[in-house]
């Protein structure tokens, strides 16, 4: 998909934000998005979903003792990205930063929802937060995430008991992932028409990534700011 034309946030600073399940090569995006930005003169930092130590060694320790339940697990990411959002995101955005947001508020709604946790939560986050300028939904088929997955090594967890506890279930982090990624579809078709956000899916190649954010600064900054006028947050002289 291309991003829309008109859709220029007027807002400060730029929120670049990389959405998909696991393993569909988010992390990867950023990295590569990042150096193409100080290529650029440009510095933009990440924020990794729910990356705070104590809440994931909370979540650990309630996963221990099986406590680790859908409302229990929508309460600790929803109250992470109010700190990382509050803290983090806002201040850096009015300080005209350009901030690359690995997950946002969509990841904590889509699992919620396949978590059976409901959506009310996420919908009134999506009502309170900034809107993204650039919204890259990573898009690969969920077997070739769930392989990338078992090649790290590192196990998928989700509280979704029903699944876990499905004996009929072969591959429980499969199914998982699958209907995780049919909640991002649906949401995506819903927030389509928002003209606030370009959206953008990537399906097997980066190449579209870089140059649509180079786009986006000249359109929304002009070509005097991004190539000699520096903004606040540039790297390079002009």
């Amino acid at each position: 998909m291309e991003p829309h034309p008109d859709r220029v946030h007027r807002g400060k600073g730029v929120l670049i934000v990389f959405e998909g399940i696991s393993g569909s090569g988010k992390s990867e995006g950023i990295g590569k998005l990042r150096s193409e930005l100080k290529a650029l003169g440009f510095a933009a930092s990440a924020v990794e979903w729910n990356s705070r130590g104590f809440l994931r060694e909370l979540a650990d320790r309630l996963k221990g003792r099986n406590l680790l339940g859908p409302a229990v697990y929508s309460l600790l990411q929803w109250f992470g990205f109010l700190l990382d959002y509050a803290f983090i995101i806002l201040p850096r955005l009015r300080r005209n930063e350009i901030v690359i947001a690995d997950r946002y508020v969509y990841t904590g709604f889509t699992r919620d929802i396949a978590n059976g946790a409901g959506r009310l939560a996420g919908r009134v986050w999506l009502r309170l937060v900034r809107a993204p300028d650039l919204l890259f939904f990573f898009d690969p088929p969920p077997f070739v995430c769930w392989e990338r997955i078992q090649r790290r090594g590192k196990a998928l967890f989700h509280p979704n008991r029903s699944i876990r506890r499905n004996s009929e279930t072969r591959n429980p982090e499969l199914v998982y992932l699958t209907r995780l990624r049919e909640e991002y579809v649906e949401l995506f078709k819903r927030l389509k028409t928002d003209k606030r956000t370009r959206t953008v899916i990537v399906t097997d190649t980066q190449a579209q990534v870089a140059s649509c954010v180079e786009a986006y600064l000249l359109e929304k900054w002009g070509k005097a700011a991004l190539y000699r006028d520096a903004p606040e947050n540039r790297t390079r002289g002009g």
